[in-house]
């Protein structure tokens, strides 16, 4: 589990494993300030197969960037509230 609390708001990434596939949950506010956070997790560990966005409260445009990244390159996106599937599936 990793935490961090940047100006931007704290976010939390949690690292389960579902049928052999990588998990992480996401919790707190996804901002250009602590992208980088989830970055050096996806590096250290490897990028999931999943992401789980279900306690992710709200991302800025960087933190919807990096989702929108991610679920190009196959991640899965899970739990997204309508609004951050919109920022994710239109790019606003």
């Amino acid at each position: 589990m990793e935490y961090a609390r940047p100006e931007g708001g704290m976010i939390r990434i949690t690292e389960t494993t579902e049928a052999q596939r990588r998990v992480f949950r996401i919790d707190g506010r996804l901002t250009a300030e602590n992208v980088p956070v989830l970055d050096s997790r996806c590096t250290e560990v490897g990028r999931p197969h999943v992401l789980d966005v279900a306690g992710l409260k709200s991302a800025d445009a960087v933190g919807s960037e990096k989702l929108r990244e991610l679920a190009s390159s196959g991640v899965e996106i899970r739990g997204a509230s309508p609004y951050l599937r919109l920022l994710i599936d239109e790019g606003g």
